[in-house]
């Protein structure tokens, strides 16, 4: 057996679910233990599994029993937590990812993916302990064990979310070694196509066919890549009827899918809150919140805020502010907003209309290279807030 110390604990009490996990290929490469869920965190502290994989019981409600295995771990171990259960059910799958699981799978449809899943991460898991110098980006992506979704928000549109948030995707690809990808869900209109320079027939709407089985070859065949980072891109159809046959679900089942094929999704959302938005906010492990220094700015955020309230979307350590069009004569200052909001600020971008409108006008991205000597000066406070997060 070549393990190389990557170990699982299965959690389950079915023995025809034992059996059938058993024989499939990853099993082969990686040392298998199975308990019962009675001795899971008995033997999980005994062990420290680099992966946990618990099956649904009946016995066992999903929620308190993830949630009694965080309370007696040790905060600095986080194994990869891959839950299985034998019927598709996107509200516990929302629950699950929100309070540290990392993927969830349904059998018997998806035992191949989860094979194969397993197998991808136990490469990725090797890398990690053989080198502690890999590249930051895939390593944050690994101790997770699946990709990271950053969304672009504001409620006031006009702020530069998707000039900041394709910037930020090429720059994120341009200075990693990670998987990118980026998908524009403003799904009426698009924007992202027109920073990157990109023209093409293919979209997000492509894939609503294959929705109920969908995979990550699927995505595959329909992203587009951005010729000078190679970044991926899932473009918007920019069809208002195309956007309503888009649910709420599938933008669920195509992040999740999304999880399994990239280290990180960076996601351009509009600026109302419709099921699809709210979908992909719940979804995201971070939200950037992009605003100018301006009084109406400041009250739309007070407003979006107080609608997350009611809508129980919980923002607490997802939400971040991107200030966006800093310059001598904005009527607000970075500090004034101290008063006002508690998320923290990452990132200051300055004007630079001489540096970016001509680019933007004739249609060519912002950035065109990793070593470009002549970088705007938004692409320049861009990097920089992109290095920060990668450290």
């Amino acid at each position: 057996m070549t393990n190389d110390g990557i170990e699982i604990l299965l959690v389950c009490e079915d023995e025809q679910v034992k059996n059938q996990l058993s024989k499939q290929s990853f099993a082969d490469e990686i040392d298998l233990y199975t308990v019962s869920h009675n001795q899971a965190i008995k033997e999980m502290v005994k062990t420290l599994p680099d992966i946990l994989l618990i099956v649904d019981s009946e016995d066992f409600p999903s929620m308190e029993f993830i949630q009694q295995i965080q309370s007696e771990l040790n905060s600095s171990y986080s194994p990869v937590i891959l839950y299985i259960s034998y019927k598709e059910n996107f509200i516990m799958l929302r629950d699950l990812i929100r309070i540290g699981v990392n993927d969830y799978f349904v059998l018997p449809d998806e035992i191949i993916t989860l094979n194969e899943r397993l197998i991808r991460m136990k490469r990725v898991l090797q890398e990690q302990k053989i080198s502690k110098n890999e590249a930051v980006a895939t390593t944050q992506a690994l101790k997770k064990g699946g990709g990271q979704i950053y969304s672009f928000f504001s409620g006031k549109g006009g702020v530069g979310c998707s000039l900041l948030s394709t910037l930020y995707s090429q720059t994120m690809k341009f200075e990693s070694t990670a998987e990118v990808l980026f998908i524009d869900l403003n799904l009426q209109y698009g924007g992202g196509d027109t920073y990157l320079g990109i023209e093409s027939e293919r979209s997000i709407a492509d894939l609503i066919p294959v929705m109920n089985e969908l995979n990550e070859q699927h995505i595959h065949n329909v992203v587009v890549k951005e010729p000078h980072s190679g970044l991926d891109l899932l473009l918007s159809p920019q069809d208002g009827e195309i956007a309503e046959s888009i649910h709420e679900d599938h933008v669920i089942k195509l992040l999740r899918t999304c999880r399994r094929a990239y280290d990180f999704i960076i996601i351009d959302l509009p600026s109302h809150i419709d099921p699809v938005t709210f979908a992909a906010l719940g979804e995201s492990d971070l939200i950037n919140y992009v605003m100018t220094l301006d009084t109406p700015s400041l009250r739309i955020y007070k407003n979006v805020n107080d609608l997350f309230q009611k809508l129980r979307l919980e923002t607490k350590g997802r939400l971040q502010l991107v200030i966006n069009g800093i310059e001598k004569n904005n009527e607000l200052n970075p500090s004034d907003l101290k008063e006002f909001i508690n998320s923290p600020v990452v990132a200051k971008i300055k004007v630079d209309k001489k540096g970016i409108y001509p680019l933007i006008n004739k249609g060519e991205p912002i950035r065109k290279g990793a070593k470009e000597k002549k970088m705007p000066l938004v692409a320049k406070n861009v990097r920089k807030w992109v290095l920060s997060e990668l450290k």
